[in-house]
């Protein structure tokens, strides 16, 4: 797809940049439509009225519709390939970062599989057939992360055309640094649990 129409009925936030860091803060395009194109590099944003939105929505939304236009990694993977129940797959490491969204360095992934366990028809709720595949990530510091992630759980993908239909994934995060100053030497340590959930539902082509 080159052309999409995306609403967003909700997009909230939590971040400790935020007045209170517990709070989910409604971002700037929670309750609206915009229109995105792309052509090769070109890329064309409007909101519902055909009128070019802010910066800082444009950023936004250009961040969530980040893939239009380009080619499903998994389709890369997957098409053409027979896959059996309890079969085990190899993704390449670089995919980790086009698939799941994350805007900023991630670290070295040292493992990223998936193993079917199951094929679910097609229903009233969901119209295309669907492959439901444990997921497991290893992702270990490099120099441009100090993070450490375990993901573990479930990437659904319809079979007919590869889409992401979801991903549900958690595990633990750990994150640790050494500073070397004048007054000596001191190591960081933090840890917390990370849980990512992505649900993706697809529609008719934009006329």
């Amino acid at each position: 797809a080159t052309t999409v129409r995306a609403t967003f009925p909700v997009s909230r936030r939590q971040s400790p940049e935020n007045a209170n860091p517990d709070e989910l803060a409604v971002q700037l395009i929670e309750g609206k439509s915009y229109f995105m194109h792309r052509d090769g590099e070109q890329v064309t944003l409007t909101d519902a009225e055909g009128s070019i939105p802010p910066q800082e929505e444009f950023k936004l939304v250009a961040e969530s519709l980040e893939n239009v236009g380009k080619p499903n990694p998994l389709a890369l993977l997957l098409v053409d390939r027979h896959v059996a129940v309890g079969q085990r797959i190899l993704v390449p490491r670089d995919m980790v970062q086009q698939l799941l969204g994350f805007d900023d360095p991630v670290g070295t992934v040292r493992r990223f599989e998936l193993t079917l366990t199951r094929v679910e028809p097609a229903d009233e709720k969901h119209p295309a057939e669907r492959a439901v595949f444990q997921t497991k990530i290893d992702i270990v510091p490099n120099d441009a992360s100090p993070l450490s992630i375990t993901l573990e759980g479930e990437m659904v993908v319809e079979t007919e055309t590869c889409r992401l239909a979801s991903v549900q994934l958690t595990g633990p995060v750990q994150l640790s640094s050494i500073e070397r100053t004048a007054g000596g030497i001191f190591q960081y340590s933090a840890g917390g649990e990370l849980n990512l959930a992505i649900r993706s539902e697809y529609g008719h082509a934009v006329k």
